[in-house]
């Protein structure tokens, strides 16, 4: 009886010895996905088992030993556990989910005159349409509007480019595009070798043109301009600098741009040019 006791006892210890060897591995943050907002992520592997557990990693550009690593590009990542003659591998799958918002806008450019109130800017949230935030911030980065949900509704209060920002809640991503507006009043279409606008500090000709024209500056020079399709689409950044530039957009399709003239102390005015 008693020697089956101790083969009994012997035994106990030998299975409890021969459990086999286990870990987890936490994140820290809920999401195993890189993002926008969350650019790397700290995974640790942790044990139970009754002796010391060491840990090696593999994995996109990645070998390394210990408990914790640091990780910041998607992939599978193998762990493995090892203590005297046990280990174990656990497979740890990264993904990402960097992919920007669209946003629609109901107009990108309004031109109006000095006596008229500003129509309203809306903006619609395209995909995703739930989890989203839309900011708008002001000729001077300033920002102006916050609102959640499908849409926000902008009017603004002075003329200037002003910037419509759209954030995804769930990656931290967001994408912006500027919107235009200018005060008048307004030269009817077709007049020769004068601005759109007659107070702004600089005059464009020939308007129309076949893509060849001039913007003279009246007093301050140019620094740069920037080049607007009809729908309000940044498409060029001319670096030219000087009182009077020349630029040559015969490349570009017929229709309506606008130009954005910013002068070497800061300022900025707007001019319509039309191509045919």
């Amino acid at each position: 009886m008693k020697a089956f006791i101790t083969l009994f006892f012997v035994l106990g210890r030998l299975m409890i010895s021969a459990q086999p060897l286990s870990f987890t591995v936490t994140n820290s943050v809920p999401m195993y996905s890189i993002t926008c907002a969350v650019t790397s992520l700290s995974l640790s592997a942790n044990s139970n088992f009754s002796a010391t557990v060491n840990y090696s990693w593999s994995g996109p550009n990645l070998s390394t030993t210990g408990p914790s690593i640091s990780v910041s590009s998607p992939g599978n990542y193998l762990v493995t556990g090892s203590s005297g003659s046990y280990n174990t591998t656990q497979t740890i799958s990264i993904g990402v989910n960097t992919v920007a918002p669209l946003s629609s806008a109901s107009s990108t450019f309004q031109q109006i005159t000095a006596t008229q109130t500003p129509v309203q800017f809306t903006f619609t949230a395209v995909t995703p349409t739930t989890n989203i935030v839309h900011n708008i911030y002001g000729p001077l980065g300033n920002w102006l509007a916050n609102a959640g949900g499908l849409q926000i509704v902008f009017t603004p209060g002075s003329d200037g480019t002003y910037l419509h920002c759209i954030t995804d809640l769930i990656n931290g991503c967001n994408s912006c595009h500027p919107f235009i507006l200018q005060y008048g009043p307004v030269i009817p279409t077709g007049t020769v070798g004068i601005s759109e606008n007659m107070f702004e500090p600089a005059s464009i000709f020939p308007n129309p043109s076949n893509g060849l024209f001039k913007i003279e500056a009246k007093e301050i020079p140019l620094s740069h301009l920037e080049i607007f399709d009809g729908s309000g689409r940044l498409i060029r950044t001319e670096n030219l600098s000087g009182r009077a530039v020349s630029v040559d957009m015969q490349k570009e399709q017929n229709g309506i741009y606008i130009i954005k003239c910013v002068q070497t102390n800061g300022g900025v005015s707007f001019i319509k040019m039309i191509k045919e």
